[in-house]
């Protein structure tokens, strides 16, 4: 079977990047951050929640809590909270991205799709914008090709939000295997009112 970048690991390292992210001048902040690299997830949701205990109107410190649940597999908390939060708020930008990770680790591409592309849509001028939410976009029309097949115009988005991320990431680590598998599937575009389903194994 041809190798292709897995969805779980590109939310592994997007993971990492937030934890990366977060200001290591020292606190409870700092150590949630080093639990969540170290993957002691448990151990990052209970700091979280001991700061939200003082603060619980925190927006950032909340997503960073979902964050970390969503690590531990626990979708129904993270994602009612992550909604909570866009009821409240509907152009913060992080929630969207910490919906579209946990739609992604669940496997509900359709629904990883529409978030990732609202976060993308909310912070294009955003100059800190995660740019691999142009990669997860792509990676869950692939998936779903392999699953369901694309349309056309679905086909055409994957290519899209691929070739996109290759232009604003062109160093990406996976930027040849994305470019390989570009290159083998745009012969494959289905036409109009047809369905491409392809598992890349012929």
């Amino acid at each position: 079977m041809k190798k292709y970048i897995s969805v779980a690991l590109c939310i592994f390292l997007s993971f990492s990047l937030s934890a990366q992210e977060i200001d290591e001048s020292g606190g409870p902040l700092h150590d949630a951050a080093r639990a969540m690299r170290d993957r002691r997830y448990r151990e990052a949701e209970e700091i979280y929640r001991s700061i939200l205990r003082q603060t619980p109107g925190d927006v950032s410190v909340n997503q960073m809590l979902c964050h970390a649940l969503i690590c531990e597999n626990k979708f129904l908390e993270a994602d009612s909270s992550l909604r909570r939060m866009v009821e409240a708020d509907s152009n913060n930008i992080g929630n969207y991205w910490y919906m579209g990770l946990s739609a992604g680790t669940q496997n509900i591409d359709s629904v990883a799709i529409v978030c990732y592309k609202t976060y993308l849509r909310k912070s294009e001028n955003n100059p800190n914008q995660k740019v691999k939410a142009w990669l997860y976009v792509g990676s869950s029309f692939r998936r779903i090709m392999h699953k369901q097949g694309l349309s056309r115009t679905q086909f055409d988005d994957m290519l899209f939000y691929y070739k996109r991320y290759l232009k604003l990431n062109p160093n990406d680590v996976y930027a040849g295997e994305v470019q390989k598998f570009i290159d083998s599937v745009s012969p494959k575009r289905p036409e109009e009112g047809a369905i491409l389903m392809w598992d890349e194994t012929n």
